[in-house]
């Protein structure tokens, strides 16, 4: 019997931090494998973590999720048959965090530079000894990334729990001009 399909989000103010940071996280929802990130404890105690985010995440975990904090944002794995059911305590958690701003916007050129950089970084991450998912066409991860600013494909998806030691010796640059 096949298990049922997981799928993952990251919070709003995680996406912000992301994109701005130049360090893009998953797309949500995805299919996921992903293992638990660093708890908000220890990312609190670098002050990397936004006070937002630990509203959402403590919101989240009080209606049953299962939420990793890191400075990165926050990871929540799911049954696919409860999407919908996340998705609206997501919302209601957005809100009560005060987070309703719109997600940041990414242009077509910020996205193909994206593309590439996470090209570029492909070969470290590999070296390293992780399997790197096959990229996406360039118009294809354009187009999703300026429909929705989570990128569906990043070279580090394959060592989700190695995410932080891969962002430091495989780093994506930081954003042109943010």
């Amino acid at each position: 019997m096949r298990a049922e399909p997981r799928l993952r989000s990251w919070g709003a103010v995680g996406v912000v931090a992301l994109l701005l940071s130049g360090c893009a996280g998953p797309s949500a929802p995805a299919p996921s494998t992903r293992t638990p990130a660093p708890d908000a404890a220890a990312a609190s105690a670098t002050g990397s973590v936004d006070q937002k985010q630990l509203a959402l995440a403590d919101c989240l975990r009080q209606r049953g999720w299962d939420v990793r904090v890191s400075s990165g944002g926050l990871g929540v794995d799911y049954p696919a048959s409860q999407a919908d059911r996340f998705q609206a305590d997501e919302q209601a958690c957005i809100s009560q965090a005060g987070m309703d701003a719109a997600p940041p916007t990414v242009s077509s050129e910020e996205a193909a530079w994206l593309y590439d950089e996470f090209l570029r970084i492909t070969p470290c991450v590999e070296a390293k000894g992780i399997a790197v998912a096959p990229p996406p066409s360039k118009g294809a991860f354009v187009e999703q990334l300026t429909a929705h600013p989570i990128p569906a494909w990043h070279p580090y998806d394959g060592a989700p729990d190695r995410a932080t030691e891969l962002a430091k010796d495989c780093p994506v640059a930081p954003w042109p001009g943010r």
